[in-house]
């Protein structure tokens, strides 16, 4: 199965929920931001798992968090696309390179 990505509204972490029928098999199929009143929150269902992931992992491109991207450094990291430059970022912000690291 295909990996979620986060939130395209909000970079929150994202699940899949199922809504099943009266023998209480899946039916239907949602993709959701873990946060409940994000705004990206739009509830369309789909008949397959795959294609409420599909939909979802390509609604816009992927946000990624300072600490997840191929250039964090905690010690000298700093967005170049802000006023002003020298702000220090933290782990959570959100990345202007938006290069992900690949996972292990």
């Amino acid at each position: 199965m295909t990996k979620l990505k986060r939130c395209p509204f909000c970079g929150g972490e994202a699940e899949m929920n199922r809504i099943l029928n009266s023998d209480g098999e899946p039916e239907y199929y949602i993709s959701v931001c873990k946060k409940h009143d994000c705004p990206g929150n739009v509830r369309e269902v789909y008949k397959s798992e795959e294609t409420a992931i599909k939909v979802w992992n390509t609604r816009t491109p992927e946000i990624v968090r300072c600490g997840e991207c191929v250039y964090w450094e905690p010690e000298n990291c700093r967005n170049p696309n802000i006023l002003m430059r020298d702000q220090q970022m933290t782990y959570d912000d959100f990345c202007s390179w938006g290069e992900r690291r690949e996972e292990k």
